[in-house]
C-alpha cells in the first residue's frame, strides 16, 4: 500500500486507484513534483 502527503488534508493518504486518477487529471503540478522528487511516496 502506498501513501502520499495530501496538502489539502494536511496528512498522508492512501493512494487508491480513484485517488490516483483524480491526481493525474486534476493536479498536474503535484504529478510534476512527484516526478522531480520534491514529494515522496510512502510505503506502509
Amino acid at each position: 500500500m502506498a501513501f502520499l502527503p495530501c496538502p489539502y488534508l494536511e496528512t498522508d493518504v492512501e493512494l487508491s486507484d480513484d485517488r490516483e486518477r483524480h491526481i493525474l487529471s486534476h493536479h498536474p503540478d503535484f504529478v510534476r513534483k512527484l516526478k522531480e522528487g520534491e514529494v515522496e511516496w510512502r510505503k506502509s
